[in-house]
């Protein structure tokens, strides 16, 4: 969660810098190409074979053995790191006497300062898989604060040699240089760097850090068990991946305030996302992985059940809460310094439609690991192909009438596509999901959102009615959200039985 905060405050000082044009559609452009890597080979689906395969490979031939085959796998991944960074900012240095844009010339630009970023912080996801399987997720996760601490430095000396604001705070001039995105790509570089010592220092304390000596650089056989987990897990998080920059190159092409408005509002989105989904999402993997170890499948199936249920309960409120009061999110996070209405609007726009996939964002995250916790990674790559064409279909037909808001609408219906056909095939597979009570949650969820959104608009009237225009957004989020948030879930305790998040199978309760 601090991490997600400190994102959305880094956002909130890129926008009031770099403003919702050119600039900003550069550094977003760039940034995603490095961060594109992190997905799939840092945090995704390396990390997603490795943590199944090193619960396997303990309880079959102990931490010793593990950490020579683990030695194998991290030489060869840090190859193929410096391998890839080489190739992107060849390709960008090429590229660029022919980038006539000012948003793709300052791409390319900074695109060979930042590649190597890929390196260390895919390390650090690669390490963190290690602390996954020995239950260590706190260390982890604090390390990542320090990619935001860093561009919030960075951003705040930038802002503060170059905007001027009078005496009531409010922006009165303002010139931002193209030379600061070199400044944000060296920020980026330390804090990558500084995480991968600090997450390898852990390891090291732990006695889990790859053993490499000649004979361990042999092991073939566990470079392959991984690479066949991997492949298929990387190529469909590859093509997920590749249809996010898909979507940033078309919303580049449709004009510069595109790019910045889907990022702008993809950030408060996957605020939610990022702390219920991906880390619930983390966490079970390590479960289940553990649980399909020793054939326990009734607690794959009740777990992800109880899962899906809470997620919805607390995801779907999020998401119409969000989307009700999008306008004046926006303003409040955005509209100063360079960021400008023109910015807002279209910010805002965007966000009416990604809102909505929220709940499907964060299922997809707990849906996935059920199928890599049995080293099924073929199923989700499959599925990923077939959502990533119906994503790239719908951008093309959806961009036209909706411009941005085509785009986000996209993504989130092939989401829901996507967690449709997941939830299908466990069903298919053994890990028999029951429907009916997620229909039920889903009921229970919106009837008590209707009443909760009554007595906000109740609440919000009659407090409107005696509040200063100057501080109205703030005043009527806050009175908005306490009246929303506070009855939702009281309507949500008539509604819900007591037992329905208890995990209860064989001889344990959680």
């Amino acid at each position: 969660m601090l991490s997600r905060i400190l994102g959305l405050f880094r956002v909130i000082l890129e926008a009031q810098i770099l403003g919702g044009g050119a600039l900003a559609s550069a550094w977003l452009l760039a940034f995603a190409i490095p961060n594109t890597f992190r997905r799939i080979l840092g945090e995704g689906a390396l990390g997603n074979a490795l943590v199944p395969f090193i619960n396997h490979n303990i309880e079959e031939h102990g931490r010793k053995n593990t950490r020579y085959d683990l030695a194998a796998i991290f030489v060869l991944l840090s190859l193929l790191l410096v391998t890839i960074s080489i190739l992107i900012s060849g390709i960008a240095w090429l590229a660029l006497p022919y980038a006539t844009a000012p948003r793709y010339r300052m791409m390319l630009q900074i695109l060979p300062l930042l590649m190597p970023y890929t390196i260390f912080i895919c390390l650090t996801g690669a390490f963190s898989s290690i602390l996954a399987t020995l239950r260590i997720f706190a260390l982890p996760a604090l390390t990542a604060l320090l990619l935001n601490l860093s561009i919030i430095g960075c951003l705040l000396l930038i802002g503060y040699y170059s905007l001027d604001y009078d005496s009531n705070a409010q922006c009165v001039a303002h010139y931002v240089s193209p030379q600061v995105l070199n400044y944000l790509a060296g920020a980026v570089l330390l804090a990558g760097f500084i995480q991968l010592l600090i997450i390898v220092f852990i390891v090291y304390r732990k006695g889990m850090l790859p053993i490499i000596t000649r004979q361990a650089l042999r092991r073939r056989e566990a470079i392959v068990t991984v690479t066949k987990l991997t492949i298929p897990a990387a190529i469909s998080g590859g093509a997920l991946q590749l249809s996010t920059l898909l979507d940033k190159g078309i919303a580049s092409a449709i004009g510069p305030l595109a790019v910045p408005a889907l990022a702008y509002s993809d950030r408060i989105v996957l605020l939610p996302v990022g702390v219920l989904g991906v880390t619930l999402g983390g966490i079970l993997l390590s479960n289940m992985s553990s649980d399909v170890a020793k054939g326990n499948i009734a607690s794959v199936v009740r777990t992800l059940e109880v899962s899906l249920k809470m997620m919805l309960f607390i995801c779907i409120p999020i998401a119409l809460f969000t989307i009700l009061f999008r306008n004046n999110i926006i303003s409040l996070l955005y509209y100063r310094g360079s960021f400008t209405a023109e910015n807002a609007n279209a910010t805002a726009y965007a966000m009416l439609f990604y809102a909505a996939g929220i709940p499907f964002f964060v299922c997809l995250k707990l849906l996935t690991p059920a199928f890599n916790a049995r080293k099924d990674m073929m199923t989700p790559f499959k599925i990923t192909i077939i959502c990533l064409v119906l994503n790239t279909l719908l951008n093309l037909i959806l961009m036209v009438p909706l411009k941005q808001g085509g785009i986000a609408l996209a993504t989130v219906i092939s989401s829901m596509v996507n967690n449709c056909l997941l939830l299908f095939l466990l069903r298919r597979s053994g890990i028999n999901i029951k429907i009916s009570p997620l229909i039920i949650a889903i009921g229970k969820s919106l009837l008590a959102c209707g009443i909760a959104l009554l007595v906000t608009f109740v609440l919000e009237t009659y407090a409107m009615s005696s509040v200063d225009t100057t501080s109205v957004i703030p005043f009527r989020l806050i009175i908005c959200g306490i009246g929303f948030f506070v009855t939702y879930p009281a309507i949500l305790a008539l509604l819900v039985r007591r037992n329905e998040f208890v995990i209860k199978t064989g001889d344990y309760v959680n």
